[in-house]
């Protein structure tokens, strides 16, 4: 996903957010990044087993979520919406590690967000 800002002397536009399908693999879509409190992320497969959340900074993983567990009642045709709480974690910049499912032939997707 890319989010677009237009600013100038007159102002700030709104966000406009474009979906980037992933290359070999699944599609997802994080929103809205940068965030501050809750990133929802919409993925386009039901093959998908958790979500690890990995620090820019230190290499480290500082949070794990089985996608079972947060999925909510509006999921798409095609897969699962989850919300995650990131308020919990310190401002800078973080990837979701998206792991499919064990028999998955699927890769790992990776998503940098960024905590404002």
């Amino acid at each position: 996903m890319v989010s677009v800002t237009a600013s100038n002397t007159c102002g700030t536009s709104n966000t406009v957010y474009y979906d980037i399908p992933a290359a070999e693999g699944y599609r997802m879509m994080a929103y809205p990044n940068p965030t501050k409190n809750v990133l929802t992320l919409e993925l386009k497969s039901k093959d998908v087993s958790s979500i690890d959340i990995y620090s820019k900074e230190s290499a480290e993983r500082v949070k794990s979520i089985p996608v079972k567990d947060f999925v909510k009642g509006n999921a798409t045709e095609e897969g699962p919406k989850v919300e995650l709480n990131v308020s919990d974690l310190p401002r800078g910049i973080y990837y979701l590690h998206v792991n499919p499912g064990i028999d998955s032939k699927q890769k790992v997707q990776i998503i940098q967000i960024r905590l404002e």
